[in-house]
């Protein structure tokens, strides 16, 4: 998907729209405009005494006592120095509330973004939802920051300096601003060009995140094949493709940046010409007051022209997460949206009974292979462990019972509920899932197992329960992840398991619960799995001989008869084993 460019329509809704999130904040944007009035008075107060110094010294060959009978020049002078105070408290205030006001809206867009896919999922690859979300939310927060609230900071700046201008010459005053229309049109049709520059810059960065994310990924395999040199070629490749394109997206930037200040210089040149063709009376140091704060405008009007800049890539940056976000996996027409709402006691819910699981003739067709349809039951308290080769589908299996594969077809039911067809989440489905790479979210303990439970003490009982009570003694209350305490691929897998459970969901969906772990790890693990039988059922995929032993049933996928095979040469089983697969 390409970034759209803004047009004039865009860049307005950027502004009522999103930026209307800033006036929520208000005691934040109040804070803001005082400060940032306190910086505009400043700016002109420091503008009014030099141009009335400049105008005294024309007027006297030394200054005298008083000027206009107002101040001396050296109380002007000390004007000067209380207003650049002034101005730099504004300033030092009005950027630090900037900054809060454009992150916190980052952070509002950053939810909804995060919550509509939540809700629908997306067809884009992990590293490449990654990349565009990294670059789009930096692109929003600046646009709020340098581009809205830049361009009222700057409309306050410039304010105090066009009345100073107004008392000194309002002719003058009118002819600049003529000008500056004119030149701002001309300006307009460059900005067209750096749209198209920027546009492609997005998509080059976009796909630089993904590259450099799937290499640093999979770092251990390229130290396993002693490829460091290659890596790093590639990433020096990536590095100078990310500058190539960054750079001249910049250096427009920048051109459009500094026209602003030489269309403010031709201007002024512009206006002194005006003055001299229609023999205006200026040899009383008019000109000069006149030229003083019209050159402090330069700023101003440049930061005028680059909140346009960033308003521009803002808006083209939301219109690509929005579009993002209307980028669901394709879901049958019956089927509802996914994700439960929240409610004030934590997400929503229901109690599903126990009840036999009856998987009918379930598959994914994957390009233009044929679905590898599976049948098989659970009945209350059983476990079924799901076998076959890598790449036979099994965790696709797992994700299709679960509603995430939405081109699957067959039949699902639960009880007297068929399922294939309803959304996600535990309104729609009965099912836990403790996936094979189990994340664990930033934050403790506690809340990285209590999604669908309020009660802390479950952690501990839970954790206990399948044998991972050390774990809740050493992270209790301990923040986890990145920032935090970091957490073993052992312990991700008790964390996975231990939220499956809290759940309440009748029926846990586990994919190789038992991977990673040392032999005493995995024993303890399978007792738990075989103590959840009087509460749950448990669909395993799993390459371990010990797990499929503990089952009740063995159920082999793959594309063809010699995936079966596979499964029944893996070794013998108990009695008590039934092998069943495709169908």
């Amino acid at each position: 998907m390409t970034p759209q460019k803004p047009g004039s329509v865009r860049v307005f809704f950027f502004y009522g729209g999103l930026c209307r999130k800033v006036l929520v904040h208000r005691a934040l944007f109040s804070g803001f405009v005082i400060a940032a009035t306190l910086h505009g008075i400043g700016h002109g107060l420091m503008a009014m005494a030099a141009a009335l110094l400049g105008t005294a010294f024309v007027e006297h060959s030394s200054p005298g006592p008083s000027l206009f009978g107002i101040a001396s020049p050296e109380t002007l002078a000390l004007v000067g120095v209380v207003a650049a105070l002034a101005k730099g408290a504004g300033a030092i205030v009005g950027a630090t509330l900037q900054s809060r006001l454009a992150q916190k809206v980052a952070g509002w867009v950053r939810r909804d973004v995060a919550a509509r896919l939540l809700a629908g999922g997306s067809v884009l690859p992990d590293g490449q939802l990654a990349a565009r979300l990294s670059v789009g939310l930096r692109d929003v927060e600046r646009g709020v920051e340098e581009g809205f609230l830049g361009a009222l900071r700057a409309g306050l700046a410039l304010a105090p300096l066009a009345v100073a201008l107004a008392l000194v010459s309002s002719q003058l005053v009118w002819a600049a601003v003529a000008l500056l229309l004119l030149f701002a049109a001309l300006l307009s049709l460059a900005r067209k060009a750096w749209k198209r520059g920027y546009v492609r810059a997005a998509l080059v960065a976009e796909g630089i995140h993904q590259e450099v994310d799937e290499l640093v990924s999979h770092m251990d395999v390229w130290r396993v094949y002693g490829a460091a040199e290659r890596v790093c070629r590639t990433l020096d490749d990536l590095a100078e493709d990310a500058a190539r394109a960054a750079s001249r997206a910049e250096g427009s930037r920048v051109a459009l940046s500094s026209a602003n200040e030489v269309l403010a210089a031709l201007t002024l040149l512009a206006c002194v010409a005006f003055a001299r063709w229609f023999s205006l009376p200026l040899g009383d140091g008019t000109l000069i007051a006149f030229a003083v704060p019209f050159f402090m405008a330069y700023r101003p009007l440049r930061d005028l022209g680059d909140a346009r800049t960033a308003l521009e890539r803002g808006a083209a940056s939301l219109a690509m997460l929005e579009e993002t976000a209307r980028m669901p996996k394709t879901l049958p027409r019956a089927v509802a949206p996914t994700s439960p709402a929240a409610t004030p006691d934590g997400p929503a819910s229901r109690r599903w009974e126990r009840a036999r699981l009856d998987v009918g003739a379930l598959g994914v067709a994957r390009g233009e292979e044929g679905a590898t349809r599976t049948s098989f039951t659970v009945s209350p308290g059983e476990i079924v462990a799901v076998v076959g080769p890598t790449g036979s589908g099994k965790t696709t299996l797992l994700r299709a019972l679960l509603g995430l594969e939405p081109d699957a077809t067959g039949s699902i039911r639960y009880g007297a509920e068929e399922l294939v067809r309803t959304g996600v989440g535990p309104l729609a489905r009965p099912f836990a899932w403790a996936p094979q790479d189990a994340p664990v979210l930033a934050g403790s303990l506690e809340e990285n197992v209590l999604f669908l439970s309020a009660d802390p003490r479950a952690v501990t009982d839970v954790l206990r329960s399948i044998g991972a009570g050390r774990l809740a003694q050493e992270c209790a209350g301990v923040e986890l992840g990145a920032s935090g305490r970091s957490v073993s691929g052992g312990e991700r897998k008790w964390i996975a398991l231990a939220r499956a459970i809290a759940s309440g969901l009748p029926v846990l969906l586990l994919d190789e619960p038992t991977a990673g772990l040392d032999a005493a790890a995995q024993a303890t693990m399978l007792q738990a799995l075989q103590r959840l039988r009087a509460t749950r059922s448990i669909v395993l995929v799993t390459h371990q001989r010990d797990a499929m032993r503990w089952a009740d049933r063995v159920v082999a996928i793959g594309s063809n008869a010699d995936d079966q095979n596979w499964a029944k040469n893996l070794g013998s089983f108990s009695n008590s084993n039934r092998m069943s697969g495709m169908s």
